[in-house]
């Protein structure tokens, strides 16, 4: 045993024992044939997004009426999510996946407020969804879609990537093989 080589492994290797804690009980959803996780632990934003990236997945983009409408139907634990919408350094708020601008937002929905630049998934009452302006920082649970391509490029802490939503098989699940 190398004491030293040891020790170069040994990030990589709690990392991945991470990932693979954070994947046992996870909250996978199939809707409309894209696998979406809804975490179980609270990270801020910017780790939820490293957690995502790290299961091939981005934060996701509730961005269409039919999103919010699909999110309405799933039974999931938490009244919190953070996703992918943010508008670091930058006076428009847009998507992590693919730097396109919201497209849609519920009607109960604030984004005004200054100094909070990530954007908040939030259960209002049975079956609804707002969204609103968080600070980054704050620990929360999150949702991640399944994605194909999420690469991550910080600019000044600004993230840049792309990002296509790959469908399942209409017999699939969203377990992990």
């Amino acid at each position: 045993m190398d004491p030293e080589r040891d020790r170069r492994w040994l990030p990589s290797l709690l990392i991945s024992i991470v990932f693979l804690i954070l994947s046992i009980h996870t909250g996978r959803v199939e809707t409309r044939g894209t696998c979406h996780y809804f975490s179980i632990v609270k990270k801020n934003w910017t780790t939820a997004l490293d957690i995502c990236m790290g299961m091939s997945m981005c934060l996701a983009d509730f961005d269409t009426l039919k999103h919010f409408e699909i999110l309405d139907t799933l039974k999931v634990n938490h009244t919190q999510y953070w996703f992918g919408l943010n508008r670091h350094f930058q006076p428009a708020w847009e998507y992590v996946s693919n730097n396109h601008k919201t497209r849609y937002l519920p009607p109960a929905h604030n984004l005004k407020t200054p100094k909070r630049n990530c954007g908040l998934l939030r259960a209002l009452r049975k079956r609804t969804y707002g969204v609103k302006a968080e600070h980054c920082e704050q620990e929360k649970t999150f949702v991640c879609a399944e994605s194909v391509f999420c690469k991550q490029k910080k600019e000044l802490t600004r993230y840049s990537s792309g990002y296509n939503s790959m469908p399942r098989p209409a017999k699939s699940s969203c377990n992990r093989n």
